[in-house]
């Protein structure tokens, strides 16, 4: 939740709890992106380049982290939820690396099914 400083107080409470009553966290701090982006931002940025650098296959780095982690689901099972297009467009907008990156994904994976 990130109200502004104009926000109606019975309003952003109301919000908070329909999110908490829909099993979502309600959390009143700002983060730009949100709590998710920025614990998830750095792990797809680590996998897309062991990807996109021929390191390891897309599924040996889903299982390192569900094996590694106990997590239920890898890095790029993770995309299948949120989307490639998501993570791609955030990459376009990072450095040389990171756009080649979104270039590869792109061509490799978006609209491949």
């Amino acid at each position: 939740m990130m109200a502004t400083t104009d926000a109606d107080p019975v309003v952003v409470d109301t919000f908070l709890a329909f999110a908490a009553g829909i099993g979502m966290v309600p959390i009143r701090k700002e983060k730009p992106g949100g709590l998710l982006v920025s614990v998830l931002g750095p792990s797809l940025c680590a996998v897309q380049d062991l990807a996109f650098g021929g390191s390891a296959e897309l599924e040996a780095i889903d299982e390192v982290r569900r094996l590694g982690t106990g997590l239920p689901r890898g890095t790029f099972e993770i995309f299948g939820v949120i989307g490639l297009s998501a993570p791609c467009r955030i990459a376009w907008h990072g450095d040389e690396d990171q756009q080649r990156i979104a270039a590869w994904f792109k061509a490799s994976y978006l609209g491949q099914g």
